[in-house]
């Protein structure tokens, strides 16, 4: 969900919602709200909303940060050379983690040791 302009919605044709920067749907008012669906479980997702015109599209909206619930395929983390993207899940020492940043494992980069890309998971 999100608010109208402070302007109203008088003259805004309508909403774009962005998912990790790329466009999903466009809404038209009076609608303030988009349901986000196929979306994976355990994976953190960036959202933002643009109103859109005649004149042109607004700036961006601030970013929502999302991470939906569920286990998510966690695999065990491995420091062989494996490439891995943000949002994937691994286990390590019976804890669990999200990578945070894109990066490809050594064995120095472990999840409790390298916090700068990865973050434990409760």
């Amino acid at each position: 969900m999100w608010g109208a302009p402070a302007s109203g919605q008088a003259g805004v044709d309508g909403y774009r919602v962005y998912r990790d920067g790329r466009l999903l749907e466009q809404v038209k008012p009076p609608a303030l709200a988009y349901d986000a669906v196929g979306l994976a479980a355990g994976v953190e997702y960036e959202f933002f909303v643009t109103a859109f015109s005649a004149e042109g599209e607004s700036v961006p909206s601030n970013v929502l940060l999302v991470t939906t619930a569920g286990e998510g395929g966690a695999s065990e983390w491995s420091s062989a050379g494996v490439s891995y993207r943000v949002g994937d899940l691994v286990t390590y020492k019976g804890a669990r983690y999200r990578c945070v940043q894109a990066h490809v494992s050594n064995p120095g980069w472990s999840p409790e040791g390298a916090p700068t890309l990865w973050a434990p998971l409760g």
